[in-house]
């Protein structure tokens, strides 16, 4: 039986048999269903969107069975939105979440004018891609442990056309001089103890890089220490900001590492947890 034509229209698709097929099996196996609206929209969107406009019907068929395969949304149609740019996704990096896109647009409103900036483990760009855009004027460069990472950062500024400077760097590298110094340093490091591995969402651990995700039990600030002593060591100009993305149930150890030299806060996400930390070195 043949197949009835791909729908081009947005309310055509919402109305066709390609929706009700792709729609009910997710929706038996436990999707809600305005989830579910929106995961296929963005796989039909994607799927269009294909140079090759044939084969979007065979694109959003197997998007469809990856998502009842248990594979991120973010994989299947290759990109994900972040502060109005969409990013290419893949396992090479985390998913670029909407707590990390909190974080810039609150780093920002802190940040008057920004000459350089750093992302720290910057994994998919998506910081520093951001700021990039939001300061056209600053220099902006970000490093990762992973090379794999720091491709998909490279193709993401080269599809957007936002120069950034990428290094593979370790950040716990105990001398950051070759970085430079910066008015801004921000970071989404893994932060997640590793014997909180059975809370993490089957999608996430199938897919996403554990080294991106989880610290080890017995020294779960090791990241956060690590971009505080390399501020301090020089890296942040005085009077320059640190931003970093937290684990909520750690926040109040976090802001606790930070002495006289820091005029420090825990600052809130939208869902009411305390998932960043803003650190201002003083003069």
């Amino acid at each position: 039986m043949t197949s009835p034509p791909f729908p081009t229209e947005r309310w055509e698709f919402l109305d066709s048999d390609w929706y009700r097929a792709a729609s009910d099996p997710l929706i038996l196996t436990g999707w809600d269903p305005r989830e579910v609206r929106q995961a296929l929209l963005e796989l039909w969107a994607s799927a269009l969107a294909t140079k090759n406009v044939a084969e979007a019907p065979w694109r959003f068929k197997a998007g469809c069975d990856g998502l009842l395969e248990g594979r991120p949304l973010q994989h299947l149609s290759g990109r994900v939105l972040f502060d109005g740019l969409w990013l290419k996704s893949d396992a090479r990096a985390l998913i670029p979440r909407p707590e990390t896109e909190e974080m810039v647009v609150l780093a920002a409103s802190e940040t008057p004018e920004p000459l350089r900036i750093l992302d720290a483990m910057t994994g998919s760009g998506c910081l520093a891609l951001s700021l990039a855009r939001r300061f056209p004027r600053a220099e902006v460069q970000g490093f990762d442990v992973s090379k794999e990472a720091l491709e998909l950062a490279k193709e993401n500024a080269e599809a957007l056309s936002i120069p950034l400077q990428l290094r593979v760097f370790d950040a716990l590298n105990p001398d950051w001089s070759a970085l430079g110094r910066f008015d801004l340093i921000v970071s989404n490091p893994p932060y997640i103890p590793q014997s909180e591995v059975y809370n993490i969402d089957t999608s996430v651990l199938n897919h996403e890089p554990h080294s991106a995700l989880f610290v080890p039990d017995a020294h779960p600030l090791l990241f956060v220490e690590a971009l505080r002593d390399r501020s301090l060591q020089g890296s942040l100009n005085p009077g320059g900001l640190l931003w970093i993305e937290l684990h909520p149930p750690l926040a109040a150890q976090c802001i606790g590492c930070f002495g006289d030299e820091w005029k420090a806060e825990i600052r809130f996400d939208l869902s009411g947890k305390e998932r960043f930390l803003m650190a201002r070195l003083k003069p």
